[in-house]
């Protein structure tokens, strides 16, 4: 084999071994464990979804009436609803009763210790007497609004 074949042969080898290596490693890197990507930064669009996501709106805080020894603890107290909503008043008493809420003509029983759950639909317009069955006490005014 002659000077110049050795040399072609050689040149030959080292391009093959370029070309698989480029081939076995694309990304570029000389031997070095991969690098992991950076982070990016999110962008207005992400911020904004997920500030949104994170800010939903708290549900209605949910009227509560206590009641103590037939009367209504801190006064009478008008409670406004719009009409069409789902409508709950909670009530807590010390002594076992019932209340009335006049216009819709619910009546529920109220133990001590646990909270009554008044619910209906707002369909009827208008300001109703919410009261103590047991004492006859008007424990709030019910205002229902047009939406």
């Amino acid at each position: 084999m002659s000077r110049n074949q050795r040399l072609a042969l050689i040149a030959g080898t080292i391009v093959v071994l370029v070309v698989a290596f480029v081939i076995i490693n694309p990304t570029g890197d000389s031997g070095d464990p991969p690098k992991k990507a950076a982070k990016s930064e999110p962008t207005t669009a992400q911020q904004t979804t997920t500030q949104t996501a994170e800010a939903k709106p708290k549900p209605p805080e949910v009227p509560t009436v206590k009641i103590r020894d037939g009367k209504p603890a801190g006064g009478k107290k008008t409670i406004s609803f719009t009409s069409g909503e789902n409508a709950r008043i909670d009530v807590t008493a010390n002594k076992p009763s019932e209340v009335h809420l006049h216009g819709y003509d619910i009546e529920k029983e109220v133990q001590p210790g646990k909270t009554t759950a008044v619910r209906f639909k707002a369909t009827i317009e208008g300001v109703f007497e919410f009261e103590d069955h047991d004492s006859g006490e008007q424990l709030a005014s019910v205002e229902v609004k047009p939406q």
